[in-house]
């Protein structure tokens, strides 16, 4: 993944206290397991048009350290991959379990927009969107 995307990894006295994983679209075989979250996105529409047509990178997995959650490092992972990010994305898009209400609220915190839903074999998972043309959250929090 690394080798096509940036990987972003927070650290803090030398220990990881958070990560932000992505893929781009022309990553969805290469790990099997996300393909079906790669053929919902094709279903789902954002701001009425399918998501298909916009130039999007995947927030593949973001995980911050407990003891750092509510300090802003979410924002800062996602602006960080962000700028590392070839300037043609438009959207960061990525997809959260409606059991991890947590994370769902964290995201929307920082502009991710609720695009749909799609129940798996697991349950039902929201996809969210960031639209980097959001003027709301284009800047880097203070972090």
């Amino acid at each position: 993944m690394a080798a096509k995307m940036p990987q972003v990894v927070a650290l803090c006295g030398g220990r990881v206290v958070g990560y932000n994983l992505s893929m781009d679209q022309s990553m969805q075989n290469d790990l099997p397991e996300l393909t079906p979250m790669f053929k919902e996105f094709e279903n789902c529409f954002y701001r009425g048009q399918a998501l298909a047509r916009y130039q999007f990178m995947v927030g593949g997995q973001v995980c911050v350290d407990e003891s750092f959650r509510g300090l802003g490092l979410l924002q800062s992972l996602y602006h960080e991959t962000r700028k590392a990010a070839d300037a043609r994305f438009e959207l960061c898009v990525t997809e959260i379990s409606a059991r991890n209400n947590v994370s769902l609220k964290a995201h929307q915190k920082m502009g991710f927009k609720v695009a749909g839903s799609y129940q798996d074999g697991t349950g039902l998972w929201n996809i969210v969107v960031w639209d980097y043309n959001d003027g709301l959250h284009t800047g880097s929090p203070n972090v």
